[in-house]
C-alpha cells in the first residue's frame, strides 16, 4: 500500500482576463491520483481553492474511490441553491451535511479552506468557520485518489484559481 500525494495540474486558461480553470456547462475537470492503485487511507487531508460562479447549483469538489467501489466514502463540497454545502461519509458512517448561509452567486472570487483531522472537517469559506463532526467510529477517508473538480460541468461562468493542495 502507498500512500498518495494530491498534486492539481491545471492547464492556464484565462476568464475574463484572470488566469483559472473554466467551467462552461459543458466540461468538468478531473485529477487522478493512484488511479487503481490502492494506497493507505487518510485520517487528515488539508486543500484550498478559489471559486466563483453564476450558477446557484454544481459540484466544485467530489472526492471518493472509483463508481462501483464497495467503500461509500466520499468528501464533496458543492452549490445548492447559490450556498456552499460540505458534505462527508466515511463509509460506517451516516452522511453529515452541512449549508453555509452565505451567498456565493455574485460573481465574487470565494475562497474555500478544507482540513479533515481524524472525524472532524473544518470547512471555512471566506474567513467564516464550519465545521461537520463524524461519528469516531468513522475517521478515515477511503478513496484511491480519485478528485473531480467542476464535475458534470455544473459550475457554469466561473472558475477555480489559486489551487493549494496536501
Amino acid at each position: 500500500m502507498r500512500k498518495a500525494r494530491t498534486r492539481l495540474r491545471v492547464a492556464s486558461g484565462y476568464v475574463n482576463g484572470e488566469q483559472a480553470a473554466f467551467f462552461n456547462g459543458t466540461t468538468e475537470y478531473s485529477y487522478l491520483s493512484g488511479g487503481t492503485e490502492p494506497f493507505s487511507s487518510s485520517n487528515t487531508s488539508k486543500f484550498s481553492f478559489e471559486f466563483r460562479t453564476s450558477s446557484s447549483n454544481g459540484v466544485l469538489w467530489w472526492e471518493s474511490e472509483w463508481i462501483g467501489s464497495k467503500s461509500n466514502d466520499f468528501l464533496t463540497i458543492h452549490l445548492r441553491k447559490g450556498r456552499v454545502n460540505v458534505a462527508v461519509n466515511f463509509g460506517n458512517d451516516t452522511l453529515k451535511s452541512v449549508t453555509t448561509n452565505l451567498a456565493v452567486v455574485n460573481g465574487k472570487w470565494h475562497r474555500v479552506a478544507v482540513e479533515r483531522r481524524e472525524h472532524r472537517t473544518t470547512v471555512i469559506i471566506d474567513d467564516k468557520v464550519t465545521t461537520i463532526v463524524s461519528s469516531p467510529n468513522a475517521s478515515r477517508l477511503n478513496t484511491n485518489g480519485l478528485v473531480y473538480i467542476g464535475y458534470g460541468g455544473l459550475v457554469s461562468l466561473g472558475g477555480i484559481r489559486q489551487k493549494g493542495f496536501n
